[in-house]
């Protein structure tokens, strides 16, 4: 609900393209194998980030299939089965990268992707 400062347009838009290829290497290189933890966190928070912020009019069709792909990751993270045995910190670890998944899936849907 606060807006903040709004700079139009934004100073990062010229790099969104790279930056949401960096996020998905990321997300896709890391999670599912052990490592959910603080950099997963900060790549979702930088994936949301870029969504909201950068101006994705002039995106290519490529760069439109990296976001499909991160938003396919995050929509099977909150869609899978949590295991009820997992060890109290791993579980405080997948319910804030279960969090993360959700607010940029949010981003994706309040700025129009389909």
């Amino acid at each position: 609900d606060n807006k903040g400062v709004q700079v139009h347009p934004h100073p990062l838009s010229r790099y969104i393209s790279q930056i949401l290829r960096k996020v998905a290497t990321v997300l896709k290189g890391i999670h599912g194998k052990g490592n959910d933890g603080p950099l997963t966190l900060a790549a979702a928070g930088a994936f949301e980030s870029a969504l909201t912020a950068a101006d994705l009019t002039g995106l290519e069709e490529e760069d439109m299939d990296v976001i499909e792909e991160v938003l396919d990751l995050m929509a099977a993270v909150l869609l899978e089965k949590v295991d009820v045995n997992a060890q109290r910190d791993d579980d405080n670890v997948q319910k804030k990268w279960g969090k993360a998944c959700a607010r940029a899936l949010g981003a994706a849907i309040s700025t129009g992707f389909h």
